[in-house]
C-alpha cells in the first residue's frame, strides 16, 4: 500500500473510529486492526480529552498533534498533551485543557490562559503579592475554574462601631381593674441600645465589603405595658390552684377563714423593691397588719360579685394603715403606679388559705 493510499485510508479509518465514547464495536475494530498495524507501521491512539474519550489511527512517524488534528481535535494555548506507549502499536494520549480566566486589578482586566492550579499560583505567575489587608474575590487556595474572574484590590481595613436602637415591645395584659373592652397604657416602653462593630474594606474612596463582626447590647429595651379590661381577670402572678382550687363561681373550695367587706387599696414601688418581711415585691405580694395576717399567710382576694379579682396573694409587707388613721385592711401591690391608682379603694372578700408563721417563704 503506497504512503498516499495509506494516508487516505487512515483518514477514512480515523473517521470511522472517531467518536468521543468508546463502543464495543470500536474496540473490536481496534483489536482486529492491531496485527495489520504492526505490519503497516501504523499506531492506534486511545485519546482521553477531559471527560470524553475516543480512538484514532496514525502513522508511527506522525507527530501526536497531527494525529489529533486528523481526529478532529483542536488544541489551544496552554493545553497539555501527554502520550504514553502502552503496547507495540497502542498509545494513550491524555489532553489537559487550559483554562481561560480574567484577572482584574487596579490597572484593568488581564485575560489569562493557564493549565490549571490555584488562585495563589495565578497571582504569582502575574507577579502579584497579596498583603494581609488586600482583598481577593476568591480564596487563594481555591482551584481555578474555566471562566473565573479573579478580582484583586489593594484595600484598607477599618473597624467601625455604630449604635442602633432596639425597638421595645408592647405587652397587653388582661386586668379586672378596668371595664371590659377598655384599655390603658400603664407603663411606657423604652427602646434599648445596641452597639454593632463592622469590619470595612475600602479601595480608596470605594467601600468594597462590609461585614458585621459583633453586636453588644448597651441598654436593654423596656416593654410598654397595656392593660385591657376583662371581668374577673386575676392580677396576681401567683398560682396555687393545684393546692387551693376554685369552684365554678371562682371561690376557693377550701379555706381557713373568710373576711367579707374588707377595704383594699393599691400601692407600688420602684423596681427591685422589697417589703418589710425582706421579700421581693411583685404582683401578688400585699401589705397587711402582721398581727392580723402573719408574714407568709396565703390569701385569695376578690370582690363579692367576682368582677374584680386580685387573685392568690402572699402577706409579705406591712401596710401604712396599721396606725388606724385610715379604714383599710390590706394594700395590694402593683408593678406600676398607674395600676395602683386605678385600684383606688375597693371592697373585697379575703379568703385565708393557709396561715403564715411570721416569716416569708415561697
Amino acid at each position: 500500500m503506497s504512503k498516499l493510499k495509506l494516508g487516505a485510508w487512515l483518514h477514512r479509518a480515523g473517521k470511522l473510529l472517531r467518536g468521543r465514547t468508546f463502543t464495543a464495536a470500536g474496540l473490536a475494530v481496534a483489536v482486529g486492526l492491531s496485527l495489520w498495524a504492526v505490519a503497516e507501521n501504523v499506531k492506534i491512539l486511545y485519546i482521553a480529552d477531559g471527560a470524553e474519550t475516543g480512538v484514532t489511527l496514525a502513522l508511527r512517524s506522525d507527530p501526536t498533534e497531527q494525529a489529533l488534528s486528523r481526529a478532529g481535535i483542536t488544541l489551544k494555548e496552554n493545553d497539555t498533551v501527554t502520550t504514553r506507549e502502552t503496547a507495540l502499536v497502542y498509545s494513550r494520549v491524555s489532553i489537559s485543557r487550559g483554562l481561560s480566566v480574567t484577572l482584574v486589578t487596579a490597572e484593568g482586566e488581564t485575560p489569562c490562559t493557564v493549565a490549571g492550579g490555584t488562585v495563589a499560583e495565578l497571582l504569582a505567575q502575574n507577579n502579584i503579592t497579596m498583603s494581609e489587608s488586600d482583598y481577593c474575590s476568591k480564596d487563594l487556595s481555591a482551584l481555578l475554574q474555566d471562566g473565573d474572574v479573579i478580582t484583586v484590590r489593594r484595600v484598607e481595613r477599618k473597624v467601625v462601631k455604630e449604635q442602633e436602637s432596639i425597638p421595645c415591645e408592647t405587652v397587653v395584659k388582661a386586668s379586672s381593674l378596668l371595664r371590659a373592652g377598655r384599655t390603658v397604657t400603664v407603663a411606657e416602653g423604652q427602646n434599648g441600645l445596641a452597639e454593632k462593630t463592622y469590619e470595612e474594606l475600602w479601595d480608596g474612596d470605594t467601600l468594597v465589603e462590609r461585614t458585621l463582626v459583633s453586636t453588644k447590647q448597651v441598654t436593654a429595651p423596656k416593654s410598654a405595658l397595656v392593660i385591657e379590661g376583662k371581668r374577673g381577670a386575676a392580677i396576681s402572678r401567683l398560682d396555687w390552684s393545684e393546692d387551693y382550687p376554685l369552684d365554678e363561681n371562682g371561690i376557693p373550695v377550701t379555706y381557713k377563714k373568710v373576711k367579707n367587706g374588707q377595704k383594699a387599696t393599691g400601692y407600688s414601688a420602684g423596681e427591685n423593691s422589697y417589703g418589710s418581711s425582706g421579700g421581693y415585691c411583685y404582683y401578688g405580694t400585699i401589705a397587711v397588719d402582721p398581727k392580723e395576717y402573719p408574714y407568709g399567710t396565703k390569701l385569695y382576694i376578690r370582690s363579692s360579685d367576682g368582677s374584680f379579682v386580685y387573685g392568690y396573694a402572699l402577706a409579705s409587707d406591712t401596710g401604712g394603715f396599721i396606725d388606724g388613721t385610715v379604714d383599710v385592711n390590706v394594700d395590694l401591690f402593683y408593678e406600676t403606679y398607674r395600676e395602683s391608682a386605678l385600684n383606688s379603694l375597693r371592697t373585697v372578700d379575703i379568703y385565708v388559705l393557709e396561715w403564715g408563721n411570721g416569716t416569708l417563704y415561697y
